[in-house]
């Protein structure tokens, strides 16, 4: 009997993570109750749980700051933890199961702490594609944009660091081809059906997190972090 085990989509806004969890949900990924109805820029839906993004952007506000001004430390609250942990319990008995918010990434540390059994798969834009949604979407001042990606990109690469995150780069929602993600999320390291008893992947990892099947992505997205949240972010993501 497979036991339960959580993939969490991460990366931020604007950034394809709503496509892919749309094709990782088709592949078999348990959402449970999702925001899946078409949308402007969304044509899938947003692939979100409503009780995850609104505890997630409480928890923000809480904090002194909200999805577009991260705070630099985030405390849990006994509410958020309680939304955190009856959404966890409400996925005992579905198997493979997860979740998508780009405000995960500002917040994760809450998660790790208490899943059983994890795996994430990380996904990010170029900065330009990125700035160019943001500013048409939200009507963010450029370099807001820029200090936006950077704060959210800074923390995926320190993830995959970490825990050896698989990564994907991501173009546009024409060019995200769904039949590269068919084999199924145990693919990005969820196969509970294989792996051990114990957390997954909640032990970090002790060799730099340069792993193979994401090499390439990895230093696109470390040179774009590396540029710094302000300064030239031209270019093109290597194919």
């Amino acid at each position: 009997m497979h036991r339960d085990h959580c993939l969490m989509v991460l990366g931020m806004h604007r950034s394809g993570t709503s496509a892919l969890t749309g094709v990782l949900r088709q592949s078999g990924l348990y959402l449970g109750a999702a925001l899946d109805s078409a949308i402007p820029l969304n044509p899938t839906g947003l692939q979100e749980a409503p009780s995850v993004l609104h505890m997630h952007e409480d928890l923000l506000n809480a904090n002194g700051g909200c999805w577009h001004a991260p705070p630099d430390r985030v405390t849990w609250g006994k509410l958020h933890c309680a939304v955190r942990d009856l959404f966890i319990e409400s996925r005992i008995g579905t198997g493979l199961w997860g979740f998508k918010d780009p405000r995960t990434l500002l917040v994760i540390d809450g998660w790790i702490e208490v899943l059983p059994r994890w795996s994430a798969i990380g996904i990010f834009r170029a900065p330009q594609a990125v700035t160019r949604s943001l500013m048409a979407r939200n009507g963010l001042e450029e370099a807001a944009c820029h200090r936006l990606w950077h704060a959210y990109n800074s923390r995926l690469l320190r993830l995959h660091r970490l825990y050896d995150i698989p990564l994907i780069a991501f173009r546009s929602d024409a060019q995200c081809d769904p039949g590269r993600y068919r084999p199924g999320p145990d693919r990005y390291g969820a196969d509970p059906g294989h792996r051990a008893a114990g957390r997954g992947h909640s032990q970090p990892r002790q060799r730099g997190g340069r792993g193979q099947r994401s090499g390439r992505p990895v230093g696109a997205l470390a040179g774009f972090a590396g540029r710094g949240p302000c300064r030239g972010m031209s270019g093109s993501i290597p194919r």
